[in-house]
């Protein structure tokens, strides 16, 4: 998540780092979807011996007061290592939506702000041990505190026009929502060198996150002045996903180049209940009709190989990735299975310190997640809703990429997607 990713940056201090590398079209070694770069971090691989730790602490003032604090402490010994990340975080915005929905006799005009509040708080430990001067092995946990997202309706108004543009009637919503999550996540590699370019990567990680979350409104429609009714809602949910991802990597000297080869598989299960509730009468009652319960799970089977070659003024990188993916919804007549190729090419000119060009391609997959595909109703008044489409398939990209850089501090890109 941004709140971990912020976490684990701060935990880095500047003096263990020893490159940071934006990847804008990432080689076939990386998973093929998505439609964005990478950021390489590289460093030291060894630890300063003894104990450190620091304290940071931020805060941000837009419409309303945010901030954030962690914690960092890291002990490094002749074999081995631990460090501790403790990550605390309250940020409050405001945000307004305004669109508009058009029918054949009817237009439907919404004005929606809204008070968000997202509190986290976890914890990262990470454990390493060399067995030997080639032998490295590496376990992360993140361990789960809290994290709770909150919202009101400050406005949600809505107007309705007929088909000759005169007002019809209105309507006001006022509602709230929370969902509380849980996640728990572990990672582990082992690392071998076999000495002249050569080592063997074996890792698996694992992450189980589990959400509960509430909406609840009341709505009230006024024509030319007259109160016509009230509706009292809720809808409550449970959401479950688990991914496991085993994952080898081969890197060996081929042909005067540095080749690496590997697979991976990734495994995703989703599953996910939600319950509409008529608040109505002093007993609530579910509405069947648009309660759902939406299972999905994804397979994939990677295998890539990519080979590079540096000159005195030249690097270049080819790749080619092939990713299997079998997909399984619980409505049967979605189940999607097919394969992709996916290349990558990578090359760089560098006739000065002060001159870089570079030229990168990568065919790239995106993926529907999981909230495009429930078809399950997200109600933000009674006639204002977000709905998934089980029946999304992945669409594809060809990413091309010529940058020039001068002396670090100039750069003029073309790209073309």
């Amino acid at each position: 998540s941004g709140a971990a990713l912020t976490g684990y940056l701060n935990s880095i201090s500047v003096d263990d780092i020893t490159s940071i590398e934006i990847v804008p079209s990432p080689p076939s070694e990386y998973d093929a979807s998505g439609n964005v770069g990478i950021i390489k971090i590289t460093t030291k691989k060894s630890h300063s011996p003894g104990l450190k730790g620091f304290v940071k602490g931020g805060f941000m003032q837009n419409s309303y007061s945010s901030g954030q604090a962690s914690a960092y402490i890291n002990y490094a010994g002749e074999k081995s290592f631990f460090e501790c990340t403790l990550l605390f975080m309250d940020y409050l915005q405001k945000c307004t939506d305004n669109y508009e929905v058009l029918f054949t006799n009817e237009t439907m005009v919404t004005n929606n702000v809204r008070k968000l509040q997202n509190m986290y708080m976890d914890a990262n430990l990470t454990f390493g041990y060399d067995f030997t001067e080639k032998t490295q092995w590496v376990i992360s946990l993140q361990l789960p505190g809290f994290n709770l997202d909150k919202g009101v309706d400050l406005k949600n108004h809505t107007d309705f026009f007929s088909a000759s543009s005169e007002a019809d009637s209105s309507m006001n919503t006022q509602g709230s929502y929370s969902k509380n999550t849980y996640a728990f996540n572990l990672e582990s590699f082992l690392r071998y060198d076999f000495g002249q370019q050569s080592s063997l990567t074996i890792s698996i990680g694992y992450l189980d996150d589990f959400s509960k979350n509430l909406r609840d409104w009341k709505t009230s429609k006024i024509a030319l002045g007259t109160h016509y009714w009230d509706d009292n809602c809720a809808t409550t949910g449970d959401f479950r996903y688990s991914i496991l991802t085993p994952q080898m990597d081969f890197s060996f000297p081929v042909l005067h180049c540095q080749a690496k080869a590997g697979y991976k598989l990734s495994y995703i299960s989703t599953k996910a209940n939600s319950n509409f509730f008529d608040l109505q009468n002093e007993d609530s009652q579910m509405d069947s009709s648009l309660s759902n319960s939406f299972n999905y799970r994804e397979l994939v089977n990677a295998l890539y190989f990519n080979v590079s070659k540096n000159w005195s003024k030249w690097a270049l990188k080819i790749g080619l990735r092939g990713e299997y993916t079998l997909v399984h919804t619980s409505q049967s007549r979605n189940n999607k299975n097919y394969f992709n190729l996916f290349p990558s090419f990578f090359a760089g000119y560098y006739p000065a310190n002060s001159h870089r060009l570079t030229f990168s391609y990568a065919r790239r997959i995106q993926r529907p997640p999981f909230s495009y595909l429930d078809p399950f109703r997200y109600f933000i008044s009674k006639y204002n809703y977000t709905e998934g489409n089980p029946n999304l398939r992945p669409s594809f990209r060809h990413n091309v990429e010529l940058t020039y850089i001068y002396k670090n501090s100039l750069s003029c890109k073309v790209y073309y997607n």
